[in-house]
Parts: C-alpha cells; structure tokens; sequence
C-alpha cells in the first residue's frame, strides 16, 4: 500500500508535507487553549447581556401597560428630539414684548443642556421679532403642561429678572442675561 501510495504521489508530482516539529504543536495547542478559554468567557458574557435585556424588555412592557391603564400614550409623550415645544404664548403688555415657551423634554437635563435649548431659541426668536423678554417651562413626559414646571424653567430677561422686562426699549438686549433652574417647581429633580 505504501509503495502504491509513494508511486501516486511521484507519479503526480506531490510531495508529501512534512510534519510540523513537536514544538509547534505545542504553541499551537496552547494558542487553541487560550481561543477556547476567551470563547467560554465571551459566552458567559452574551448569556449575561442577554439576562439583562430580557429584564430591560420585562419592565419595559410593565411600564407601557402602566401607561395604557391610566390612559397615556408614550409615543406622545416622549419626543423623539431632545425637546419639543409645546406651545407658545405672547403675554406681552402695552409696548412690552414678552414670549413663554413651554417645552417637553425626555428627561431631566441638566443646566447646560436646558440652557443650549433656550439659547437655540432665543436666537431663532431674536431673528423673528424683538422682544423685552422670553419665559421657558420645562415638562416632564406625561406629566402636564398646563400645570407647574417639572423639567425645569428659565427666563432671558433685563439682568434675568422677568418682572424688569419693562424697563428696557423692545430690541435691546444689552442687560439681558438666561437664568436656568432644573427641576420641578414641586421640587421634582
């Protein structure tokens, strides 16, 4: 048989591959040892992701039969942008220009973040017509924003005072200055 097997392989013009040295068998024994020990750990780690999104999916689901039992919708609640404004209203007064914003949020932000939104805005009001001042509300999803602040509230007004919008010319901006404050008026943080 061997001799058949050497006249196929001469015939053929194969040489047979040599055997790798005892060393190499070794390396590359513990290399697979250490693939195998990495491949159990990465599996212990999926079964663990997987463990917590079964969890996340689980409360998930209770919070949105909760919502469907008190009659809330959350895809109308929560935007899909950080912020959406909600409504507008001109509380202006003689020639006294004053805006109040109120806006959903999907979360409670923080100073900076409720800030940039009032910047955004205001720049964008600023273009559209003059003002003494603008009022920011700030709402949590689901709750209600005909009521009290829940997000937080800010105020771009002379010196940041609502109140003093008044004592300005419409369209002068020198003394204006944003003051921010999160959380609700109920004290919500």
């Amino acid at each position: 048989m061997k001799l058949l097997i050497s006249f196929v392989v001469l015939f053929l013009g194969l040489t047979p591959e040599p055997s790798p040295p005892p060393q190499t068998i070794q390396a590359l024994r513990a290399v697979i040892k250490t693939l195998q020990s990495t491949l159990v750990q990465q599996t212990q780690i999926i079964k663990q992701l997987r463990k917590k999104l079964i969890k996340q999916t689980t409360e998930i689901k209770r919070l949105e039969a909760l919502c469907r039992k008190h009659g809330i919708n959350p895809a109308k609640q929560i935007p899909t942008k950080p912020y959406k404004i909600i409504d507008k209203d001109d509380v202006s007064y003689g020639g006294v220009v004053r805006l109040v914003f109120r806006i959903r949020v999907r979360r409670l932000m923080t100073e900076s973040e409720l800030r940039n939104i009032c910047e955004k805005i205001i720049r964008q009001q600023k273009k559209i017509k003059p003002c003494n001042a603008i009022g920011f509300s700030f709402y949590l999803p689901g709750s209600d924003s005909d009521g009290p602040y829940t997000a937080g509230k800010a105020d771009w007004a002379p010196n940041g005072l609502w109140e003093q919008a008044g004592n300005v010319a419409t369209g002068n901006y020198s003394k204006h200055k944003l003051v921010v404050k999160t959380g609700g008026v109920l004290g919500i943080k």
